[in-house]
Formats: C-alpha cells, sequence, structure tokens
C-alpha cells in the first residue's frame, strides 16, 4: 500500500515555490515535483494543501489538482503491484504516474505545439488573463514561424539555430522590439521547461546562456505632482465613467500600489491606528503587511464615494479611458521614446498623454518621493522592490534631476551650516 504527503521545496521561501509529492511504497520513496508552485504564507502543512482564503483566489483549482496528483500518485503503484510487479521501482512508479497524468492521445508522443496549447488550457483556470494572452501569442507566432519559414517546431527542432531563425522572424517578418522578442522567448522556454520536468523531452537547449531573452531598458514616462493635480482638477462630473477611472488613477498615484492589489482595496484595508490613518494590505507580490499612510487627496476621495474607491475596470478598458482624460486634461508634452530592434535603435516621438496607462500611476509615486527626498528603503517598502538596484531602474529620473537633487543636497548642508554658526 502506497501513502503519499505534499511539501513545499522550500518552505522557507519568501517568493512562490514548487509543490512537491512524495509517495512512499516498499521502503522505497518517489519525490514529484507538480506544476503547480505556492508562496509558503498560502500553504497549510496540516492539511496538505492550499489555505482557503481571499488572498490566493485560485486554492480551489490547485487543490483540486493536488486531489488528483495524489490520486495517481497512489495509483502508480497499485497499478503496478496487480500487474506482477511486486516490488516496482521508483524509476517504473515515476513512469507510470506521468502516464496517468499526462496521458498520450492515441499512444502517440505529443508535439510541442500540441502540449503548448494543452499546457495554455490546463493553466486556464490558475493564471492571469494577461499571462495566458502572452502564451497564446508566443504560441500564434510559433505556428506563423513554421508556416513561413516552412520548417517543423517540435521539441527535438529547439536548438540554436532555431532560436536564431526565430528571434530574427520576430524581429524582421514581424517587426517586434527587443522587450517583445525576449518576451515571447522567455515564455517558450517556460513551456519547454514544463514539458521536460514532465519527461515528454529531453532537449536542454533552451537552457544555455546563448539561448537568452533579449532586455533592453525601457523609456516609461512618470506625472510630476503638477501633472497629477492637473488631472484630479479636470471637471469631469459630466461623465461618470472617466471621473471613476480618474479618480481611481489618482488614487494610485498616491499610494504605489499595483493595479491588482488597487482592485484588492476594501473599506476593512483603510483603518485608523495611534491616531493615523492608513492602508493597510497584504500585497500580492510581496506577501506582506504593507502600511501606506492616505495622503489628503485620497482621504477627500475616499470620502467621495463614502468609504469605498470607485469600481476597478480592466486594464485594457482603464488604459483606454486614461489616455482620453490625459488628452482632455492638455499633458501634451512631447516624450521621446527609444527601443532597439535588433540592433537597431528607434526613437519615436509622443505626446505625453498617449503614454499614460494605469502603471503610468506607480511610476509616478515612486519617482516623486524619491525626488522629494524620501529615502529609498521607506519607499521600497511600498512598491516591494526587493534591492536598490531594481528600484533605481524602475524610477524615472533623468540626468538634469540628478543634478537638481544634488544642488538642492548642497544648499541645505550650506544653511545647516549657516544656522549652526
Amino acid at each position: 500500500m502506497a501513502t503519499t504527503s505534499f511539501v513545499l521545496r522550500d518552505p522557507d521561501a519568501d517568493e512562490e515555490t514548487k509543490v512537491h509529492l512524495i509517495v512512499r511504497f516498499h521502503n522505497q520513496r518517489l519525490v514529484y515535483p507538480t506544476e503547480k508552485k505556492v508562496h509558503p504564507l498560502y500553504w497549510n502543512p496540516n492539511s496538505q494543501r492550499v489555505r482557503e482564503t481571499k488572498q490566493f483566489p485560485y486554492y480551489r483549482a490547485f487543490n483540486d489538482r493536488f486531489d488528483e496528483i495524489e490520486r495517481a500518485g497512489k495509483d502508480s503503484v497499485d497499478s503496478l503491484v496487480e500487474s506482477g510487479i511486486k516490488r516496482p521501482t521508483v524509476e517504473q512508479v515515476r513512469e507510470r504516474l506521468l502516464s496517468i497524468l499526462f496521458p498520450k492521445e492515441k499512444n502517440e508522443a505529443i508535439s510541442l505545439l500540441g502540449f503548448f496549447t494543452k499546457h495554455i488550457e490546463t493553466n486556464r483556470s490558475v493564471q492571469k488573463l494577461n499571462t495566458l494572452k502572452v502564451k497564446q501569442t508566443t504560441l500564434n507566432h510559433l505556428n506563423n514561424y513554421a508556416k513561413a519559414r516552412k520548417k517543423r517546431v517540435d521539441f527535438d527542432t529547439i536548438d540554436l539555430d532555431f532560436y536564431h531563425d526565430f528571434t530574427n522572424y520576430l524581429i524582421t517578418d514581424c517587426s517586434l522590439f527587443n522587450n517583445s522578442v525576449g518576451k515571447y522567448i522567455k515564455t517558450l522556454k517556460v513551456v519547454l521547461n514544463d514539458a521536460a520536468e514532465k519527461d515528454l523531452h529531453q532537449n536542454l537547449t533552451f537552457k544555455k546562456k546563448s539561448f537568452r531573452t533579449l532586455v533592453d531598458d525601457t523609456d516609461s514616462i512618470y506625472l510630476t505632482e503638477e501633472e497629477i493635480s492637473r488631472l484630479y482638477e479636470l471637471d469631469l462630473t459630466k461623465n461618470s465613467r472617466l471621473e471613476r477611472v480618474r479618480d481611481m488613477f489618482v488614487v494610485g498615484c498616491w499610494v504605489g500600489l499595483r493595479y491588482s492589489d488597487l482592485a484588492e482595496l476594501r473599506s476593512e484595508h483603510f483603518v485608523k491606528e495611534e491616531g493615523n490613518s492608513y492602508i493597510k494590505i497584504r500585497t500580492q507580490k510581496v506577501y506582506d503587511d504593507v502600511y501606506i499612510p492616505l495622503h489628503p487627496v485620497v482621504e477627500s476621495i475616499i470620502e467621495k464615494y463614502k468609504g469605498q474607491l470607485p469600481r476597478v475596470l480592466s486594464n485594457q478598458k482603464a488604459n483606454e479611458y486614461l489616455k482620453e482624460i490625459a488628452k482632455a486634461a492638455e499633458l501634451n508634452s512631447p516624450v521621446i521614446i527609444n527601443r532597439k530592434r535588433g540592433n537597431e535603435r528607434v526613437s519615436e516621438v509622443f505626446e505625453k498623454w498617449e503614454l499614460v496607462s494605469t502603471h503610468t500611476q506607480r511610476r509616478s509615486f515612486a519617482t516623486n518621493l524619491y525626488l522629494q527626498g524620501v529615502p529609498t528603503i521607506t519607499i521600497r517598502a511600498i512598491t516591494g522592490h526587493r534591492t536598490e538596484r531594481a528600484f533605481l531602474s524602475y524610477i524615472k529620473v533623468d540626468s538634469k534631476q540628478h543634478a537638481k537633487l544634488l544642488k538642492t543636497h548642497w544648499e541645505q548642508r550650506e544653511e545647516l551650516s549657516l544656522n549652526a554658526a
């Protein structure tokens, strides 16, 4: 009789970690890394399942999958014994487990593109819509590449020649910039790794350094406090649709939360402790309680909506409306955006309103506080950037603004010296 249990690969991790199934049988032990990752905060070691909490909305789908994996673990041993193998080996159990969890249709080996499709469907209930969209677009590019180049794309054809030809196709035929190319290569590597862990192939070329994900520095905008005020003072009383989006955007500029975390804010997140008003929330990526003091503008918006915040729209719709609002507020200063397509640097000029998005609010929060001299460790406690380097690459401060910061620092030191004298 086989026994099973689930454990976290790293129960002390401060990020999501793999869940492993352990199957014990005949004094042997099989450790099978499942395809699921869970943050230790949401794992119940007693029930060996994900905690049932609103902070982890996919707990039902995850726990249902763990039930399937557990049954497969026990059945893999029992079926081998019933077939006449009295003491199956670990490898025999692993092979049977995989065949139960991932049955091959008509006994034919599944192809890369077929597995890619199945991978998307399997994760449809547990991954964010944007993640699934990127995966579907990656699959579409692979199918289109195979037709355009008249080449077979499968596990055994993924080599460095494929890598260079596919990236060249994305750059030249699809006119994609390097960061977009990198996004699709990264997604392909995720799927290839998932298939490798399921023993569907042994081709690990995608893990070589040369099979790299292209990444370029991006030029992103932020709004100054004056521009945020201009948005807030815009009269939108005759258009409640735009007014709600504007108000939520302004809140984001003063609290620094990700759009996904803003969507979770409810009246219970607005607390008063020691005479001060805060937002207290456990964010999705930091997995820790974050306290954010309420700016007067945020307090006025909460009061306007009677202790709540306006309803959050989808990211896509909100971005569409934000551009309409920013244009009405005449945020039309020219902005030069530099990007790379292969080795070619492409510069494009936009009016600022064309570049405003939901992510602008968070970047505006961090950059404005940095320019005011707030310690980076204080800002990072809210934004969730784990390193100084990651934070400094995130904010948007040009050389002229750095010069102004230095000049202000000298003036403050001189003023302190004069006061001391």
